[in-house]
C-alpha cells in the first residue's frame, strides 16, 4: 500500500473518531480535555459496544415505554415543577449547582422520549426520519436481515436517535423538523440560544465546579437558577407544541 494511500486511510480514521467522540460529549469539550481524552480511549480500546440494545427483551421495554402516549412531557413538566417546589428560600451552592444540571437533564430525557415517541406513533415520521437525517443515510442493513426482522429498521432509528446529546440544541432541534416535515417555527428558534448558553453553565458546573475555561466563577443564585428553569420549560413546551401541531395536520378533515 501506498503511503499516500495509508494517511488518507488514516486521515479518515481519525475524522470518524472525532466525529464519534463529538457526538457523545459535552458542548465545549475540546480535544485534550480530560472529558475527551476518555472518550478517545474508550474508542481505541474498542469498548464501544452496545449489543444490549439489540436485545429483544430490552428493546420491547423501550417500545413500552415510549408508546405511552403524552407521558414524556407530562413527567418532565411534574418533575420541574416538583425542582422548583422544593428549593429553600436560600438554597446553598451545592443546591443551585445540582437543580440546574439536573434540570438540564430532565429536558434531555424528555426531548430525546418525545422525539423516539413520535418515530413509532406514525409511518410518516419514520419515512421522514430515515430519509432527511443524516446519521440513519448512511446506515446500510442487508436484505436478509431486514427480510427475517421486521423490527429491525425500528431498532435501528431508535438506537441511532438514544445516542443523541439532547442538550446540543442547535443539532436536535433541525433534527424534530426533519422528523416533523416542518419548518422550525419562529417562536422555537429564538429560544435556542439560551439553552446554549444553558447548556454551557451546566457543563461548566459538572467538569469545572462552576468555573468557565479562565477559572472565572460563573454567576449562579437562585434567581439565575430559577430563570434557567423558566427558559428550560417554555423551549421545551415550545418543542412540544409544535409536535401537537404537526401531528394536527395529518388528522383527516371531516
Amino acid at each position: 500500500m501506498g503511503s499516500v494511500k495509508r494517511w488518507i486511510e488514516q486521515m479518515e480514521a481519525d475524522e470518524a473518531m472525532h466525529e464519534w467522540i463529538s457526538d457523545h460529549v459535552d458542548i465545549g469539550v475540546e480535544e485534550g480535555d480530560p472529558e475527551w481524552e476518555a472518550m478517545k480511549e474508550q474508542f481505541l480500546s474498542g469498548e464501544v459496544n452496545e449489543e444490549h440494545f439489540w436485545d429483544d427483551d430490552y428493546f420491547d421495554d423501550e417500545l413500552n415505554r415510549l408508546t405511552a402516549d403524552g407521558v414524556a412531557y407530562l413527567q418532565f413538566e411534574t418533575q420541574l415543577n416538583l425542582l422548583k417546589e422544593e428549593l429553600p428560600d436560600a438554597p446553598s451552592d451545592s443546591t443551585i449547582k445540582m437543580t440546574y444540571s439536573y434540570s438540564i437533564t430532565l429536558m434531555e430525557t424528555c426531548l430525546g422520549d418525545m422525539i423516539k415517541s413520535l418515530l413509532l406513533s406514525d409511518d410518516y415520521y419514520l419515512s421522514n426520519a430515515i430519509n432527511n437525517v443524516d446519521e440513519l443515510n448512511k446506515i446500510k442493513l442487508p436484505l436478509k436481515e431486514v427480510y427475517l426482522n421486521n423490527e429491525i429498521v425500528h431498532k435501528v432509528v431508535i438506537k441511532t436517535f438514544s445516542d443523541y446529546l439532547y442538550h446540543n440544541v442547535e443539532k436536535i432541534v433541525p433534527i424534530y423538523s426533519a422528523v416533523l416535515g416542518e419548518k422550525t417555527p419562529i417562536d422555537l428558534k429564538d429560544k435556542i440560544p439560551e439553552i446554549v448558553n444553558i447548556a454551557k453553565v451546566r457543563h461548566d458546573i459538572v467538569h469545572r465546579n462552576g468555573a468557565d475555561k479562565e477559572g472565572n466563577p460563573r454567576d449562579l443564585n437562585k434567581q439565575v437558577l430559577l430563570k434557567a428553569m423558566e427558559d428550560i420549560y417554555d423551549f421545551v413546551k415550545s418543542v412540544s407544541e409544535s409536535i401537537e401541531g404537526a401531528k394536527l395536520k395529518r388528522v383527516p378533515k371531516l
